[in-house]
Formats: structure tokens, C-alpha cells, sequence
């Protein structure tokens, strides 16, 4: 038995094995193979060629050749292994979970459809999506498993730290002339961190959603250590989205461990659900095309444009397609820099509407593990809420960065295992490197303390 443990699972996963270890080893490879598609290319792209500043309808530069070939190779293995988790769980179907299954699709079944009719071919972030929805449902990871993707938002954050110290023309905001771009917004001296991305919103945005698997690291150090550089990249970025999204997490986060666990049964969703109303009710109200580092602007003319077309709205690739004749919003607008506005105008009222059962089958299930003293949930919820009133962060057909980000937990949030009866701890193969030989913290509320006070 131990001697097959050493073997790469394969076989055991041909075989339909469900020992919880071959599951863990499935879970960490699914999410350091979506990672590694999402960030090794840019990378790549980033030490290679130059960066800049780009406009919305204006072709953008091409991926350098190794990079275009790391990004199709690496697209491949996500399908690959994805393939190889559903064919090989095929007849361990998680019945219990087909609804939550239903509300993950829906949305993205709907959009797909959508734009095959206008028509606008299913994009690979649209392909990929589905298959990690089904992957997931199949292995039903425990959100502890998601300190693997800590780890991995943790090495982000530190690459684009390292690369904009040591060659800094490649990971600092410039125009196409090479100049660096100084903004009223910016924190820290030498410019705004982009890192491995092109924009510093994208970049703080990213790692905001990242920062609370940073905190189910369980070696104390290494959480630590990726803490203040996740931190310090948001800091840096200057992404007034993600610093609103890493306040609101701390909000919830606060008020939902001031609370007893019978209060918790009101108090978490509630702190859960504030944010998002905030986000549909902001652009609604906003007049001022300045308001919001003129976010206004682009709130007021996507509205306008979805009240033509409010059941359906007008496409998924509505953004480019108007960027690309002489009534676009701005050179910068390559979506609706708001949750709300974004699905208003890209799938209408109805793609709305099949979004919410999702957002309320996760602050369900959310709130059940606060009540069992699990935080991690509910924080990283009101962070998503946070990020979405300036950006926008769900992805089905497009916004294929956050496809890691944000996908990948939500999925787990709503169709993992932690609230399933007798489900054994997961092993640890998912866990990173060793933990130490002193016992770990035990919940995700007392990481995040000891974190902050510095000591176990």
C-alpha cells in the first residue's frame, strides 16, 4: 500500500480509486494546472518582451513565440487533466450536490447560448470553465485544500515583486514611448506595480482574491512571509477595488467572530449579501461621469446601452465590439468596471437573475461553516462582493485570469465537501510544503489571528 503511494495515481484514478489521498493529489493538480495556464505565459511574456499600456478595439500585441506555445500547451493540460478527473470519477456521481451543480451551469449555459446565436464562438475560457465546475463537483475538495492555491497566489505576488525590482521596465505601468505612468492614485514611489499583468488593477485584484487561501497555509513562516507580500503587491498595485475588497473582507471577517454561532446564522449572510447590494445599487445611482475615477461615465453609457436590449443584454464581447468603432466609452473601458453593469449589459435581466441562485447556495453554505466556527467562507465572500463594485471578477465566457482566482474557491465553496457527514480530513498531498512538527491551526479564524499576531 505504501508502495503505490509513491506512484503518480494515474492507474488509481483510471480505476475510479476514491482513497481520499489519490482525491488530494487530483485537487492540487487541478489547481496548479489552471494556475500554471493562467500565470506561467504571462510570466514568460513578461521577462521577454515589453509592456505597455494597451486601448480596448486596438489589437493587442501577440504573445512572443514560447510564451503563445506555453499557453496552448498548458490550455491542453487543464482539458487533460480535467478529462482525466471526470472519466475517471464518472461512476462516483455526488448526487447530493446536483442542484448546487445546476446553479454553477446555469449562468454559463445560458451565456454560451447567448452568443452562439449573435453568433460569438465559445471561447476557451468559456470550454474551461465548465470542465473545472465538473472536475470539482467530481473530487469534492474541503476548502483546506485550497492552501495549495495560498501557495500559488503567494509565488504571484513574489514574482511580480521580484521582476519589477529587478528589471523594472517589465512589471511597472508605462506608456508604448516606455515612460513610466505616474497617477494620482499612486502609494509607493518608482510607479504602479503591474507585475506579470498589464494593468495594476488586474494585478491587486488577483491577489485580493488570492490573500485568504494565504491564510489556510498551515507552516506559520510561510504564511507570514506571503501575507506581507500579497500585501505589499496590493499596496503597490495602488487598485483602489482591491484594497475596498480587502477592508470588506476584514469587515466580515470581524463581525462574524464578534458574533456567537446562533447569531452567526443571521449575521454572516447578511455581512455576506450587504456588499453585493451595494454593487448593483452604486452605478444606479451615480450621475456624475467623473464619480469613481470616472467610472461614472462608463456606468451611464453601458446602461444605456443595456436599456436597448434589458432581457438579453448585448453579448458577451460587447465591450470589444464597441471599442472597435468611433461610439466607444474610452480606451481604457474592456468591460463595465462593475459586477452589476457587466452582467447587465453582456447577458441582460436573465443572466442576472441565473447568477443570484449561485451567489445564495454559496452564502448558504457559507454561513453553515461559520456557525461551525469556519471563517474562511464568509470572508472570502465579502472580498469577492468588494472587488466587484469597481471590476468586474465572476468569469464564465471571458475574464479568463480569474478562471484561478475566483472559479476555482467558489467552486469549492459550493460544491466541496466540508459540510458533507463523514468525510475523512484530506491527507497531505494538497498541502504544499511539510508543516511543522508543532500542531497546526485548527480553523481558519485562529490562522488569520495568530497571522496577525505574529506567533503561535
Amino acid at each position: 500500500m505504501g508502495e503505490r503511494r509513491m506512484t503518480l495515481p494515474i492507474q488509481d484514478l483510471v480505476r475510479g480509486e476514491r482513497d481520499p489521498k489519490v482525491r488530494a493529489f487530483w485537487t492540487f493538480t487541478l489547481i496548479t494546472v489552471v494556475w500554471a495556464w493562467v500565470c506561467v505565459p504571462k510570466v514568460i511574456q513578461t521577462l521577454l518582451s515589453p509592456k505597455y499600456r494597451s486601448s480596448v478595439g486596438v489589437e493587442s500585441a501577440p504573445y512572443s513565440r514560447l510564451a503563445g506555445i506555453a499557453d496552448y500547451a498548458l490550455y491542453l493540460g487543464v482539458i487533460a487533466v480535467c478529462v482525466l478527473i471526470i472519466i475517471g470519477y464518472l461512476t462516483a456521481v455526488n448526487s447530493s450536490a446536483l442542484g448546487r451543480l445546476a446553479v454553477m451551469i446555469a449562468p454559463w449555459a445560458y451565456i454560451v447560448v447567448r452568443d452562439l446565436y449573435v453568433p460569438t464562438p465559445i471561447s476557451e475560457e468559456g470550454i474551461v470553465y465548465v470542465l473545472i465546475v465538473l472536475a470539482i463537483w467530481y473530487l469534492r475538495p474541503r476548502i483546506d485544500q485550497l492552501q495549495t492555491l495560498g501557495y500559488l497566489m503567494g509565488l504571484t505576488a513574489l514574482i511580480s515583486v521580484a521582476i519589477a525590482l529587478t528589471l523594472p521596465a517589465q512589471a511597472i505601468f508605462r506608456t508604448a514611448a516606455g515612460a513610466v505612468i505616474v497617477d494620482d492614485k499612486q502609494i509607493l514611489p518608482g510607479g504602479l506595480l503591474v507585475g506579470i499583468f498589464t494593468q495594476g488593477n488586474n494585478l491587486g485584484q488577483f491577489v485580493a482574491l488570492g490573500l485568504p487561501t494565504i491564510f489556510l497555509i498551515r507552516h506559520r513562516w510561510h504564511r507570514l512571509i506571503l501575507v506581507a507580500l500579497a500585501l505589499l503587491t496590493i499596496v503597490w498595485s495602488a487598485s483602489r477595488g482591491a484594497m475596498i475588497a480587502v477592508g470588506m473582507g476584514v469587515i466580515v471577517y470581524l463581525l462574524v467572530r464578534a458574533c456567537r454561532p446562533w447569531l452567526r446564522k443571521v449575521v454572516a449572510p447578511t455581512a455576506v449579501l450587504i456588499p453585493f447590494v451595494v454593487v448593483c445599487v452604486v452605478p444606479l445611482i451615480t450621475t456624475k461621469p467623473d464619480a469613481f475615477t470616472n467610472r461614472g461615465l462608463v456606468w451611464t453609457v453601458s446602461l444605456q446601452a443595456w436599456r436597448t436590449e434589458p432581457w438579453f443584454g448585448l453579448g458577451s464581447d460587447w465591450y470589444q465590439a464597441i471599442g472597435r468603432t468611433s461610439s466607444r466609452i474610452a480606451g481604457s473601458v474592456f468591460h463595465g468596471h462593475n459586477q452589476f453593469v457587466h452582467f447587465m449589459v453582456t447577458g441582460g435581466v436573465i443572466f442576472g437573475l441565473l447568477v443570484l441562485p449561485q451567489l445564495f447556495v454559496a452564502t448558504a453554505r457559507a454561513t453553515r461553516l461559520a456557525v461551525d466556527g469556519k471563517l474562511f467562507a464568509v470572508t472570502w465572500l465579502g472580498m469577492l462582493g468588494g472587488t466587484c463594485l469597481l471590476e468586474k471578477s465572476f468569469s464564465f465566457v471571458d475574464n479568463g485570469n480569474f478562471l484561478i482566482a475566483m472559479v476555482v474557491p467558489f467552486a469549492v465553496i459550493v460544491l466541496g465537501s466540508d459540510l458533507d457527514p463523514g468525510v475523512p480530513e484530506t491527507t497531505a498531498v494538497a498541502a504544499g510544503p511539510a508543516a511543522p512538527a508543532s500542531p497546526p491551526a485548527t480553523t481558519y479564524e485562529e490562522r488569520v489571528r495568530k497571522a496577525l499576531a505574529g506567533r503561535t
